[in-house]
C-alpha cells in the first residue's frame, strides 16, 4: 500500500508530457551543441593580432610636429602672364605639366597670347581646366597694374587682392573670413602685430589652412628688408624678457613656439644665446634662420642656480645636467664641503669641457 503511494507521487511530480518532454529534449540539443562549440573555438588559433607599434610610432612623429610646421613647396593657382612667366615659376603653377610645356614651347616658337581666350590655341587645352585657370590669368598693363588685377579677379571669382595689415573687417568677410576670424585678425592688428608672411595669417584664431590656400594667390604683402649683420634692426625682441604677445610679433612664430620658448626659457633660467632656440621642440633650421635676426638676448637676465644650496630635484630639472651629475654635485659637496666656484667642475668627471661651457652660464657657487 505505501509503495503504491510512494509510486503515485513519483508519477504525479516528476513524469513528463509529450509536451515536456519534447521541450527538454530540444533543450539538451541545443546545450550539446554549445558545449561542442565551445570545444572547437578553444582548439582554433587566432589570427595573429594586429601590430600597432607602426601606427603609434607615426602618430608620435606627427605629434612632434605639431604647430608648426616646416615650410614645404607649394602648388597653387596663382596670378601669371603666360607671355613672361618662367619655367621655374610654372613648377608651382597646380596645372598639368603637358599644358604647361605646351605654352612654353607655342611662345617658343614666336607665339604670343594677347587675351586669356588665346590659350584655348594650347593643344590639351580643355575647357574644364580653362575655366579653372582663366581667373589667374592677367596682362600687364600701362594703367595702375594692381587696381587693374583686383578689379579682374574679383569679377571673375569674388575674391580680389588685399593686404591683411590695411584691410577692413567688411571686405575680409567678402574675402570669406567668418566674423570671428576677421575680427580676430583685426584686433591682432590693432594691437601692433604685423603680418609680415602669408603663413603668418595661421596665427590668427579661427583662420583655417584650406582657408589660407584658397585665398593664397591673391594676398598681396609689402616687400620687406631682411636684417642681417650689415643692417641691424631696433626692434630686436629680448629673448629674456618678452612675453607671448612679443613672441607672436616676429613672423613665423606662432601661439605654439610662442609658448613652447617660454616653457623652455623657464626650465633654463633664460638664454645666453639666440642660437639656443634651436634646442626648442619642433624647431626647424629653416625657421630658426627666419627668426633669428629679429631675437636678441641679455644674459643677464638670466636665473643662476646655487650648487651649494640647490637640492637633487632642482639641479635634475636644468635640461643641462643629467640624473648622474645631479647626484655627483651633491655627493661631492657632501663628502669635500661647498664647492668655492664654479670653476671647480670644469676638470672633475662631473661635466665634460663642452658641457661645462654650456652650463657654467647657469651656475654660481652662492
Amino acid at each position: 500500500m505505501i509503495m503504491q503511494k510512494i509510486r503515485g507521487l513519483i508519477r504525479n511530480y516528476f513524469s513528463l508530457t509529450h509536451s515536456e518532454r519534447r521541450g527538454f529534449i530540444l533543450v539538451s540539443l541545443f546545450l550539446s551543441i554549445a558545449i561542442v562549440s565551445k570545444m572547437i573555438s578553444d582548439r582554433i588559433v587566432p589570427a595573429e593580432s594586429f601590430d600597432y607599434s607602426e601606427v603609434s610610432g607615426i602618430l608620435e612623429d606627427l605629434q612632434k610636429g605639431e604647430g608648426i610646421a616646416s615650410p614645404v613647396t607649394r602648388r597653387s593657382f596663382f596670378l601669371f602672364d603666360p607671355n613672361s612667366i618662367t619655367e621655374e615659376a610654372f613648377d608651382s603653377l597646380d596645372i598639368p605639366d603637358r599644358i604647361k610645356t605646351n605654352i612654353l614651347k607655342y611662345r617658343q616658337s614666336g607665339g604670343t597670347f594677347k587675351r586669356a581666350e588665346d590659350l584655348k590655341k594650347i593643344y590639351g587645352m580643355t575647357d574644364s581646366l580653362f575655366a579653372l585657370i582663366t581667373p589667374c590669368v592677367y596682362f600687364p598693363v600701362k594703367t595702375n597694374e594692381k587696381e587693374y588685377l583686383a578689379r579682374e579677379v574679383k569679377s571673375k571669382t569674388g575674391l580680389f587682392l588685399f593686404d591683411p595689415n590695411t584691410a577692413s573687417e567688411e571686405s575680409l568677410k567678402n574675402l570669406g573670413f567668418s566674423d570671428f576670424a576677421a575680427a580676430n585678425l583685426i584686433r591682432y592688428i590693432s594691437k601692433g602685430g604685423h603680418i609680415r608672411y602669408k603663413e603668418d595669417l595661421l596665427k590668427i584664431y579661427g583662420v583655417e589652412k584650406d582657408f589660407i590656400d584658397k585665398i593664397y594667390p591673391y594676398i598681396t604683402l609689402p616687400v620687406l628688408p631682411e636684417k642681417n649683420e650689415q643692417n641691424p634692426t631696433t626692434d630686436a625682441i629680448e629673448l629674456n624678457g618678452a612675453d607671448s604677445s612679443s613672441l607672436v610679433a616676429v613672423p613665423w612664430i606662432g601661439p605654439a613656439y610662442a609658448s613652447r620658448i617660454q616653457r623652455y626659457r623657464e626650465l633654463l633660467g633664460g638664454f645666453y644665446s639666440v642660437e639656443q632656440i634651436h634646442e626648442v621642440y619642433g624647431m626647424t633650421d629653416e625657421i630658426f634662420k627666419r627668426i633669428s635676426p629679429y631675437l636678441d638676448v641679455d644674459s643677464q637676465k638670466i636665473k643662476k642656480l646655487k650648487i651649494n644650496l640647490a637640492e637633487y630635484p632642482e639641479l635634475r630639472a636644468h635640461p643641462y645636467i643629467t640624473p648622474r651629475q645631479a647626484r655627483l654635485i651633491i655627493d661631492r659637496r657632501s663628502a669635500k664641503g661647498p664647492w668655492k666656484n664654479i670653476e671647480e667642475l670644469k676638470p672633475d668627471t662631473i661635466f665634460t669641457v663642452p658641457e661645462y661651457e654650456r652650463i657654467s652660464h647657469y651656475l654660481v657657487p652662492w
